[in-house]
């Protein structure tokens, strides 16, 4: 199919909708919009996340078995595809280089090696379930992904985006999205499905043509990107809203285009983010359509719950939770032992495991994919989509009841520690110690080496960069590699003798973990914590802290401070400009003295 063609179809399309009331279409937006926003609300309320609002809402409105208020969801299947592209644009936006290497090599390893296991394990039951290996394939590829908007809004609602945990979860989602882009381009031409290759031969050359069309598509936007997008970064930065306005026709021409070169235009919309997302202007285009991303994500996650067969799923309930429980342990220890394998910590294993066993965006991009090339049949996209919304609505429930267990048990773990039998080397004495050496925990370093009291630094990951040499550590500090919520850990850092802990790293639950084993272990040692979040420091006081930073009212005050002091400089200043004025005045001439 030509541009042209697609084109035609869509004028075609939108007079027909006009013709056939398109008032009526409108008003379905308006109330599917609405719902979620009620939802939504209704979610966040119940303390969980507005995305589950947004599932449950689009299950209420329509698809068979619901209350049928949206009679034809098929009306919201172009615009739901359209939603997930540009979804994804903005997924590919926040994807540029510099994140990417942010990240390292462990995540995006154990990323990879997580798509291969869970993808290798879901096609050996796929095929013992009699399907075939084209059609198992996508199944195993689309169990293995998982949801970036869920998973990072999740991550963000319990202030663990940058814990050890959450920055390991995010690698493995941009794994993720690095391999899909090679599936959809696969899909349509695996053995079986419509069109696609009937050999081996056919298969490689229609590959070639595929990949060709994908690198003819990347270089044309990169193009466009900095030889017009940047041009204009440059020239028009006072017409910010044009930024916004040509993203969006960067990202739809994207898609018009894999339409018309037979590609997925879910590739499209992230392929286009990912060429600009090195861009300058990007955080500017970022903010400025933030408010149109959440609207297509409300969208988006209203069509997929309205794919959801209410009636079917109460049938087949038993199927499904049959399915779902065995899929979550199965997929969350595969993805722990690939954590692991990139020797990630265990309990930050643990936890990403739990953040990542759902089915996510990308599954129904590929679903939607198998599905309109023959390969999926509508039972298993049926038991598919059940599922994967299953999953979607439970993952907050999962990552906090594994986060509690985790806290309780290593608590537990910690009753029977008996400091006395520490090592002679790991008893140091008069000391403090400092948990975590990012840029807090360095300054805090360094203003007790200035105190001259000896400091024990405790630091999660072995190989963390020691920074810059104006970063470095003070001379003579010991370095404890491991996690300080464990006992053994804190026990070589000497606690039972420390003159008084530091708890400086960035993560709230690890903060919490940290000071009840410490309180633990040593019931009369002083504890400092760091409250990066004000709503956290009463909980961080219960676990047993005696003083909290609480950093939001810290820089509140600085900001004021300075503020002020500028204030005060800016006063002084047009005091003297008032002084000198006033001497002037005052200051006779020369032929004023001869008068």
């Amino acid at each position: 199919m030509s541009l042209v063609d697609a084109l035609q179809g869509l004028t075609l399309h939108a007079a027909s909708a006009h013709s056939s009331g398109s008032a009526d279409t409108l008003t379905d937006i308006v109330l599917v919009l609405g719902v979620c926003v009620l939802f939504g609300l209704i979610a966040q309320r119940l303390g969980q996340n507005v995305l589950i609002g947004y599932l449950i809402a689009g299950v209420v409105l329509g698809g068979p078995g619901s209350l049928g208020i949206i009679d034809d969801i098929s009306s919201f299947s172009f615009m739901g595809e359209i939603g997930i592209a540009l979804l994804l644009f903005t997924v590919g936006l926040d994807l540029p280089l510099e994140k990417v290497r942010k990240f390292g090599t462990t995540a995006l390893i154990a990323g990879g090696l997580q798509v291969a296991l869970v993808c290798g394990a879901t096609m050996g039951v796929a095929i013992l379930c009699g399907l075939s290996p084209s059609s198992s394939f996508i199944v195993g590829i689309a169990v293995a992904m998982s949801s970036t908007a869920v998973v990072i809004r999740v991550l963000a609602d319990r202030a663990e985006a940058d814990s050890v945990h959450g920055l390991v979860a995010t690698g493995m989602l941009i794994a993720q999205d690095v391999v899909v882009v090679l599936v959809l381009v696969l899909v349509p031409l695996l053995p079986g499905a419509t069109g696609g290759g009937a050999g081996d031969t056919s298969f490689i050359v229609g590959l070639g043509e595929a990949v060709g069309k994908l690198a003819l598509l990347i270089v044309a936007i990169a193009f466009v990107e900095r030889v017009v997008m940047r041009r204009m970064f440059t020239h028009l930065v006072a017409a910010r809203e044009l930024l916004a306005v040509a993203s969006f026709t960067v990202s739809l021409g994207a898609i018009g285009a894999c339409y018309a070169l037979d590609l997925s235009p879910v590739l499209g919309g992230f392929v286009a983010g990912i060429v600009m997302a090195d861009a300058a202007y990007a955080s500017q285009v970022r903010s400025e359509i933030a408010p149109i991303r959440m609207g297509l994500v409300a969208v988006f996650f209203a069509y997929v719950g309205m794919l959801a067969d209410a009636s079917w799923m109460a049938e087949h309930a038993l199927l499904i939770l049959g399915v779902v429980v065995p899929l979550l342990l199965g997929k969350a220890g595969l993805i722990w032992i690939a954590a692991r394998t990139a020797r990630v910590p265990v309990a930050a294993a643990v936890l990403t495991a739990a953040a990542l066993c759902q089915l996510g965006e990308f599954s129904f991009a590929v679903l939607t994919a198998g599905d309109a090339s023959g390969l999926v049949s509508d039972y298993t996209f049926r038991l598919l989509v059940s599922v994967s919304l299953v999953t979607l609505l439970v993952t907050p429930w999962v990552l906090g009841g594994t986060s509690r267990l985790l806290q309780s048990s290593r608590l537990r773990a910690g009753e029977g520690v008996d400091l006395e039998e520490e090592p002679a080397e790991h008893a140091i004495g008069d000391h403090a110690i400092v948990v975590g050496v990012g840029p807090a925990g360095r300054a805090v370093a360094a203003a007790l080496a200035g105190a001259s009291v000896p400091i024990v630094v405790v630091e999660l990951n072995a190989r963390a960069d020691t920074g810059d040499e104006d970063d470095e550590l003070p001379i003579g500090t010991r370095v404890v590699f491991g996690d300080a919520g464990r006992p053994e850990i804190l026990g070589r850092a000497g606690v039972a003798t420390a003159r008084i802990i530091v708890v400086a790293i960035p993560d709230p639950v690890a903060i919490r973990t940290v000071i009840a084993q410490a309180r633990q272990l040593a019931p009369d040692v002083p504890i400092v914590a760091r409250g990066r979040y004000n709503r956290f420091v009463p909980e961080l006081v219960a676990a047993g802290a005696d003083d909290v930073v609480d950093e939001e009212q810290v820089t509140g005050l600085q900001l004021a401070e300075v503020a002020l002091k500028r204030l005060v400089l800016e006063g002084a200043v047009e005091r003297r400009h008032q002084e000198r004025r006033a001497a002037d005045d005052n200051t006779l001439s020369p032929d004023q003295v001869d008068a």
